[in-house]
């Protein structure tokens, strides 16, 4: 028989606030180990890493990780700026920071990260 291994949790969509006010949607996966953040591509959001696939990236890490997936602003259920201006400076300076405060907040100390097209660029 296969070895046991522990099954993924149910997602939870967290708010954090940027230092700029914008507010962001982080969702966790997964409750043990440490953490993995994952950045989706620039026309992308959440459900780009398959939430609803129980196969998927996100909910296998999910079974030995504490997974989140940062929506960055403008993107699926995170704030859209007023006014409507944002670059990829916005997502390094503010975006980031405000998702890895969060994780550490939550007693995190080792993140890794991983990123998806431009959430691979911002991450660099």
């Amino acid at each position: 028989s296969e070895p046991m291994s522990n099954p993924p949790v149910q997602n939870a969509v967290q708010r954090v606030v940027t230092r700029d006010g914008v507010e962001l949607a982080l969702t966790r996966l997964g409750h043990q180990g440490s953490g993995v953040l994952l950045l989706h591509g620039l026309t992308a959001n959440r459900f780009s890493f398959d939430l609803d696939d129980q196969h998927s990236l996100a909910r296998e890490l999910s079974r030995d990780f504490r997974v989140y997936i940062l929506e960055l602003r403008g993107h699926g259920q995170s704030q859209m700026p007023r006014p409507r201006r944002w670059a990829v400076e916005s997502y390094i300076r503010e975006d980031v920071p405000a998702a890895l405060r969060q994780i550490q907040a939550e007693g995190v100390q080792k993140i890794h990260a991983v990123g998806h097209s431009m959430g691979g660029i911002v991450l660099l």
